[in-house]
């Protein structure tokens, strides 16, 4: 009787000891436990972010963009076959159906020289951007593209040279033609209205060269571009026009020749006087 009354208060008191809302926790001596309290307070704090370096954020998100943006390339030179269609619809009248500009005096002879030369040339430029932008266009549609991070990444790792040719040769032919507005202007307007009319056009170039420049210097809005700024645009566009004549034939080289000797004769043409008609 002793001896269960005895081991009777000895399971009370272990029980006693070891109820608890927490943990028991097994000393060394598998005889003896402790109880240890939950915090839960350390339970219901936030997990910490990880911390992942950025090159490797960048290099996954990169990788994660690719796709193929072939539509969107052609939606860009899209964007310029239809203002340099208009474009060569004008040119045609304005310097070659147009009254011709008056040529009394030595520096008018200078202006129907010049007027003369531009419209050949912004014609011929704007021509040559549409056969750019089209043949680039084309190929979109036919070939398979291969996976870029953005639009601006394709042309500028499949068809830089003619997106440049594209864009510099429209500018030509814009710029070509703003000019032979002003020498229209400043030749046969009245002579309150020369210098004023000449004026406005001359600010509307340099408001449009700046409006360019900012647009080349932006590029796709996360540093990449083609170049700082339209010179910077042609420097590349003679560079890759060159880089690409021992792979393409002589047609390039017959189309370089003969251009840069027509150009010289027409800038020698310009600076020496012009023979009185007969």
């Amino acid at each position: 009787m002793r001896l269960s009354v005895v081991l009777y208060s000895l399971i009370n008191f272990v029980l006693c000891q070891t109820r608890t809302n927490g943990f028991l926790e097994v000393r060394s001596n598998p005889l003896v436990l402790s109880r240890r309290a939950i915090n839960f307070d350390q339970l219901n704090k936030p997990l910490q972010p990880i911390n992942i370096s950025k090159n490797y954020v960048k290099r996954t998100d990169c990788r994660a963009s690719l796709g193929d943006y072939s539509a969107a390339a052609q939606g860009l030179f899209g964007n310029v076959i239809g203002p340099a269609s208009m474009l060569a619809g004008g040119l045609v009248p304005l310097g070659f159906l147009a009254q011709p500009i008056p040529a009394k005096t030595k520096r008018e002879k200078k202006l129907r020289c010049i007027y003369m030369f531009l419209s050949v040339i912004s014609l011929s430029c704007d021509l040559l951007s549409i056969i750019y932008a089209t043949v680039a266009r084309n190929k979109l549609i036919e070939t398979p593209a291969i996976p870029a991070a953005s639009a601006f990444a394709l042309i500028k790792r499949d068809y830089e040279l003619s997106w440049l040719g594209t864009n510099l040769n429209f500018m030509i032919a814009l710029f070509g033609s703003l000019l032979m507005v002003m020498i229209r202007a400043f030749t046969i307007f009245p002579v309150p209205l020369k210098a004023p009319s000449a004026g406005i056009v001359g600010s509307v170039i340099l408001l449009s060269m700046s409006i360019i420049n900012r647009g080349v210097t932006k590029g796709d809005g996360q540093g990449n571009n083609f170049g700082g700024s339209i010179f910077n645009l042609f420097g590349r566009y003679v560079y890759l026009l060159a880089n690409n004549i021992p792979s393409r034939g002589s047609m390039e080289v017959g189309a370089l020749i003969m251009g840069s000797v027509s150009v010289g004769l027409c800038i020698k043409a310009l600076l020496t006087p012009e023979p009185d008609e007969e």
